[in-house]
């Protein structure tokens, strides 16, 4: 079973992703910051993180950098924003994929497991 980390201050759309993907048959695991999921990764090796471009008072290079730097080999990061800003930096972020909100589920099952190794 593939495990997926979610990261999303809104605690409603973590809710709701974590049991969409659930239903799809991944374990998942649910975070409202980055450096809370951060400290996990290296204890739990997860397959996939669904990161939310804006999370309070955490910068979005910062917390893919140490998402990157804490994860053993190549760890697929989708980033997701239903900002525009986001969807152009997302490159340059050198994310796995972006996928903008509000994102139909079966966009976003696509994108998740387009990018599971």
């Amino acid at each position: 079973m593939k495990k997926i980390f979610v990261v999303d201050d809104d605690e409603s759309i973590g809710e709701v992703v974590s049991q969409m993907l659930e239903i799809e048959g991944f374990e998942v695991k649910s975070f409202l910051k980055g450096k809370d999921s951060i400290k996990e990764i290296k204890k739990e090796d997860p397959d996939l993180v669904l990161l939310d471009y804006f999370l309070p008072g955490e910068d979005a290079a910062q917390t893919i950098e140490n998402i990157k730097c804490s994860a053993n080999g190549d760890l697929p990061i989708v980033l997701m924003s239903a900002s525009v800003q986001a969807a152009n930096h997302a490159k340059a972020l050198a994310v796995s994929e972006f996928v903008s909100k509000p994102f139909q589920r079966d966009t976003l099952i696509d994108a998740i497991r387009r990018n599971l190794n």
